[in-house]
Order: C-alpha cells, then sequence, then structure tokens
C-alpha cells in the first residue's frame, strides 16, 4: 500500500478505537443509580480512561476461542476489564448487565451491516451457498 492508503489506515483505525472507548465510557453511565430509590445501589460509572481499559481487556480476552457470537467470553472478559476498577459487588450486578448490554448492541450492529452490505452486494444466503459448493469458497462480486 502507498503512503496515503496507510495513513487513512491508521487514522480510520484511530477513530474507531476512540469511538468505541468513549462509547463504552458512555454506556456505563446508563448503569449509574441516577433516579434509584434503593439505598443500596452502587452506581456503575466508568472514566473514559476506564472505559479504553475495559475495551482493551475485553479485544485480549475475545482472543480465546469462543462459542458463537462470542456469547459468554465477551461478557467474562468485560468483567475482568471492570474488576480492575469497580467492586465485585457492581461488576457481578450492574457490571454483568452492561456487560449483556454491550454484546446485544456490538451483536446487533455487526448483523446489521451484514445484511445491509449483502443487500447492496446483490446477494443473497442461497448465492453464497451456491458459490461455496461449485467453487470452494464464496467470491466478491464485481461490479
Amino acid at each position: 500500500p502507498d503512503g496515503k492508503q496507510l495513513t487513512f489506515f491508521f487514522l480510520y483505525t484511530l477513530a474507531y478505537w476512540g469511538l468505541n472507548g468513549a462509547g463504552m465510557a458512555l454506556l456505563s453511565r446508563a448503569f449509574s443509580c441516577a433516579g434509584s430509590v434503593d439505598p443500596s445501589c452502587q452506581p456503575m460509572t466508568l472514566t473514559l480512561f476506564q472505559g479504553y481499559v475495559v475495551m482493551t481487556v475485553l479485544v485480549v480476552g475475545l482472543m480465546i476461542p469462543a462459542a458463537p457470537g462470542m456469547m459468554g467470553t465477551f461478557q467474562a472478559a468485560t468483567k475482568v476489564g471492570m474488576s480492575l476498577f469497580l467492586p465485585a459487588t457492581v461488576v457481578n450486578s450492574s457490571g454483568l448487565a452492561y456487560a449483556n448490554v454491550t454484546w446485544l448492541c456490538q451483536t446487533i450492529q455487526q448483523v446489521g451491516f451484514g445484511l445491509l452490505l449483502l443487500s447492496l452486494g446483490h446477494l443473497s444466503f442461497r448465492d453464497i451457498a451456491t458459490k461455496m459448493d461449485k467453487g470452494g469458497e464464496a467470491s466478491a462480486p464485481t461490479a
């Protein structure tokens, strides 16, 4: 790749990681105790730095082979990252809810982008299966 492509690659990567870490910190604010009447409620909020650390631990944790959809491994890695900053009672209650919501949001996003790109590429699952049966591997559509 030329220098321009490489520069854009790193800029897009930096933007993606920046938005993802900030999003994790922002989402944690939904799990604070604001509006709760329960006096035992312990707030779960992550600073921007903590959001990036949790995301980094999550990425490392997802390197472990996992069940389909990363179910279980995703939540465990998220809890490990949060346990660096939050008490166990928070991690095992609202922290687990946070991990599940984060997993669901990312899964919906990935499936949504996949369906959108299938549609834009004028492909169906039947087309892909047929191409895989004939050639062993599906090839990208040409314009």
